[in-house]
């Protein structure tokens, strides 16, 4: 699974240390690495290059801002909006990942 982020370099790199992080993101893509913020469709299109998948309809894209992930799929990836709803995020991912061929890396 990849991360990616808006966050400032000091928590980019809290982020990398932490065992959250590292337990769950096999690569982690930081807007001020990047240099560019999401809803950048350049942010959008180097996480896809870092998770290594060249085809973004594979890619499902969770996030909790509307706008993010309307550009997300316009660059055709598959979204979901993360409202706060734990639960509905949980029943919701295991139905998009087959339907997608979403590969677990």
């Amino acid at each position: 699974m990849t991360l990616l982020s808006n966050v400032p370099h000091p928590l980019a790199e809290a982020l990398d240390l932490s065992a959250w992080c590292s337990t769950l993101m096999t690569r982690t893509v930081y807007s001020a690495r990047l240099g560019v913020n999401k809803p950048d469709p350049r942010a959008y299109e180097a996480a896809v290059v870092a998770a290594g998948l060249p085809h973004p309809e594979n890619t499902l894209f969770v996030d909790d801002r509307l706008e993010n992930c309307a550009v997300a799929a316009q660059l055709g990836l598959r979204t979901l909006h993360f409202n706060g709803d734990s639960q509905a995020l949980a029943s919701h991912i295991p139905q998009m990942v087959p339907a997608t061929g979403i590969r677990r890396n």
